[in-house]
């Protein structure tokens, strides 16, 4: 998804040349692939899962995007919901109806929300973390 300012928060899973955002519209970056969530990567996912919360808890329009919006970005988006008070199972549920029924398909992802939990603390909502 190309975006200019369309968003004030714009969270990419992956990243292509000339995909935006537009300059002074916040911007975070993680290249994680769609496998095996590494510990490292859990950890700044749920980073940003509270980044993203804090923004729409703000009312800020906030986009999370990756290559094909439906694993990496479902991930966040779903760390995301369960930060803003949903269950795992309601986060899940909530972004196959709304996205596509094949959301979240990817077992490792869906093994991490239901079973392994949210491994950095709900208050750390004000962490700026680098690009």
């Amino acid at each position: 998804m190309v975006v200019t300012d369309e968003f004030d928060l714009v969270i990419s899973l992956y990243r292509r040349s000339g995909s935006g955002p537009a300059e002074g519209v916040e911007h975070h970056y993680l290249n994680i692939p769609d496998g095996m969530l590494l510990p490292a990567d859990a950890v700044r996912c749920a980073e940003l899962a509270s980044i993203a919360a804090a923004a729409v808890g703000a009312g800020r329009r906030t986009l999370i995007r990756c290559q094909a919006g439906y694993n990496r970005s479902g991930l966040v988006a779903a760390l995301t919901l369960i930060r803003l008070g949903h269950t795992a199972g309601e986060a899940i549920a909530l972004i196959q109806a709304k996205r596509s029924p094949y959301a979240l398909f990817n077992g490792h992802f869906v093994n991490h929300l239901l079973n392994e939990g949210d491994p950095a603390p709900a208050a750390d909502l004000t962490r700026t973390p680098k690009e």
